[in-house]
């Protein structure tokens, strides 16, 4: 499924690519220098970036070059991973229309909301969608979403440049196996009535980049030279495979191993590593101040702004913190190599890692932490990181992690 467009409020900041917000100040006629200072000055400040380029880990590539690994090498030295991985929910985010699986979910099925009836059926081989209000339909062509939570159909036509665009359908499937209004649609009975709502080019390879592990674009040639032509859907690579998250991973296999990869996720801070996972969970440092506050709901459905938000987060992560307490970020409790983990006090575990017993005070490192409300015993995430509703038949844990018993806490 696709979330809402990414805002920014504030063009006096920017953000590095490994996730750090940048404040950039306007030049005024105090600051102005002599021209050989300036230009002395842009000397080293060039030298500067590209030493800390090399540094830090590239941004993830949506649109992609020929250069990729298949799972098949990964797995002559990564056999275990590769084939846990099969199983897990970011191998499937992306569906074409005639897969098994969406017939299963969506064939013949049909649900009356806003006082409008839709219906998924299948024509020569193919499954479209209706309503009863209008005269025409739209064929699926892609589905997104593992299936974990919900699976959104997508219908692509062009618009008037000539570029790929995809529309949203008004219903997708849910994990309760039934029909509710898509993540984001504000509501079915629009005027005029249409059969979903309709994303621009931009915003059409934004959401298929965050569930392919490669998105060509399209080349064509006018009088000027090539130029881009909108992302190539007939070519793409579905799903996430290795190369998505690990940059470099082709040069890495074709040298057996010899060539490291572009950077490794242990070698990233907290921050830069939630950020990474953020790339298509989306990141705090993308919205804006009034929008990270408890009232907004819509916030459960991306895990790593809420744990941005967690004191947990921030503590374990400070410069004193990181004295006393183990790394936290995504991967304290997810590997994203397995299929989604359901056990309770395995996730209550991690939290006993900080939030100690008296009793075991002499085994562990980090300070006493007492809760006021439970014994230590009892489990962390029921009052800390409750599921809670993002829609009809969705339903996320919520990451921000805090007293979620205030008054005040929605």
């Amino acid at each position: 499924m696709c979330w809402p467009e990414k805002s920014s409020t504030d063009p006096s900041i920017s953000t590095d690519p490994a996730g750090r917000v940048a404040f950039v100040t306007k030049e005024t006629n105090s600051m102005r220098k002599p021209l050989f200072a300036c230009l002395a000055l842009l000397l080293i400040a060039g030298v500067l970036y590209a030493f800390h380029t090399r540094q830090r880990p590239p941004l993830a590539v949506v649109t992609a070059g020929t250069l990729r690994v298949k799972a098949r090498s990964c797995s002559e030295c990564h056999l275990q991973i590769v084939e846990n991985f099969q199983s897990a929910p970011h191998s499937r985010t992306l569906h074409r229309g005639t897969a098994p699986i969406v017939k299963s979910r969506f064939l013949n099925k049909e649900a009356t909301i806003d006082g409008r009836t839709f219906r998924f059926f299948e024509q020569e081989n193919e499954l479209w969608f209706r309503a009863d209000d209008l005269d025409y339909a739209r064929r699926v062509d892609w589905v997104f979403g593992s299936g974990e939570h919900a699976m959104t159909p997508v219908s692509i036509d062009k618009d008037p440049d000539g570029l790929d665009r995809l529309t949203q359908l008004q219903l997708s499937w849910y994990a309760d196996d039934q029909l509710h209004p898509t993540p984001g649609t504000a509501r079915t009975a629009t005027v005029p009535p249409r059969l979903g709502r309709t994303a621009n080019a931009d915003e059409t390879e934004r959401c298929f980049g965050c569930h392919v592990s490669w998105l060509p674009r399209k080349r064509k040639v006018d009088p000027a030279g090539a130029a881009a032509a909108g992302i190539d859907l007939k070519n793409l690579v579905p799903n996430l495979d290795c190369s998505r998250c690990h940059s470099g991973a082709a040069a890495h296999a074709a040298s057996d191993g010899s060539e490291p990869l572009d950077f490794s996720w242990s070698h990233l801070t907290a921050i830069e590593s939630i950020n990474r996972c953020g790339e298509c969970h989306r990141r705090a440092d993308e919205m804006t101040p009034e929008e990270l506050t408890p009232e907004h709901s819509h916030l459960v459905r991306f895990a790593p702004v809420g744990i941005a938000l967690s004191p947990c987060f921030q503590e374990a992560n400070s410069e004193a913190g990181q004295k006393h307490y183990p790394r936290f970020d995504c991967m304290s409790c997810h590997d994203p190599h397995l299929p989604t983990r359901s056990d309770p006090e395995f996730f209550n575990a991690t939290c006993r890692e900080c939030h100690t017993t008296q009793a075991r005070q002499s085994e562990s490192r980090t300070p006493h932490i007492s809760c006021s409300e439970q014994p230590l015993t009892a489990s962390c995430i029921e009052c800390h990181m409750p599921k809670k509703a993002a829609g009809e038949g969705l339903e996320f844990t919520d990451h921000w992690i805090r007293r979620t018993h205030d008054k005040r806490d929605p």
